[in-house]
């Protein structure tokens, strides 16, 4: 499980490193839910985690909107708020007018989150949000600790279809290649019978084996008869015929 965990966070460090420019230094930007959470799991070297999750070095920063929105929450979240002020403090742009936390990471983000954020939140409504952009990319803390949110559909599909423009294909011959695609996939489901693979080989001419003459099986001798032909053979009585002549008395 840990290992197809770090295959597809790699898969998506990659995905945002090609597709969308993001470097090293990755700037990680959190919320007080993100930083609540891992007081609540007892992760404390934020850095450190957030660094092996996404593979190079990081900067954390925090916004005035969220440090505002954890000092109104009360004394109960007076731990998170500490946490947050270990934090770099991003210029949001909201000085004079204080957005909640959600309005302003959504702004920071922007249409096309041009500096390459990752944004550390539990609002899933929030990273749903983040991930309508083309280049969103957020993460989230679960009871196996960070995650990094997988590149959605749309994401994807807004990459593949700039890389289809910079090929310079026409809607026509986009619809050529879908076409050849299908007829492709249908034929390798269902392959054809007379192709090489289901063919065998037949026999160019008769097997030499089978041409030799079969030997006659010599009989061995079994334990009886060998038993028998060891036994010295008794010589039959030869019996002498009476003469009929009679004999003559002198």
């Amino acid at each position: 499980m840990r290992r197809k965990k770090h295959k597809h966070t790699r898969r998506a460090v990659k995905f945002y490193k090609i597709h969308h420019g993001f470097r090293e230094p990755y700037k990680v930007v959190l919320d007080s839910s993100f930083v609540h959470g891992l007081l609540q799991a007892n992760l404390k070297e934020v850095t450190d985690l957030t660094a092996g999750l996404l593979g190079g070095q990081v900067r954390l920063f925090t916004t005035k909107c969220v440090m505002h929105e954890i000092k109104a929450l009360g004394r109960e979240y007076k731990d998170t708020y500490l946490a947050c002020k270990k934090l770099q403090l991003y210029k949001c742009g909201h000085d004079d007018a204080v957005e909640s936390a959600t309005d302003c990471l959504k702004s920071l983000v922007g249409v096309d989150n041009a500096g390459h954020f990752f944004v550390g939140t539990q609002d899933k409504q929030l990273r749903t949000a983040i991930g309508k952009v083309p280049a969103g990319a957020s993460m989230f803390i679960s009871v196996n600790g960070l995650h990094l949110e997988q590149p959605s559909t749309r994401q994807e599909k807004v990459v593949h279809q700039a890389a289809e423009q910079q090929q310079g294909l026409q809607p026509s011959d986009l619809k050529a290649r879908v076409l050849k695609d299908v007829v492709d996939a249908k034929r390798h489901a269902q392959p054809d019978i007379n192709t090489s693979i289901y063919r065998h080989n037949k026999a160019k001419g008769p097997n030499p084996m089978a041409l030799k003459k079969k030997k006659r099986k010599v009989q061995q001798p079994t334990v009886a008869q060998d038993a028998e032909a060891s036994e010295p053979k008794q010589k039959k009585a030869r019996k002498r015929r009476k003469s009929s002549q009679p004999v003559d008395n002198d």
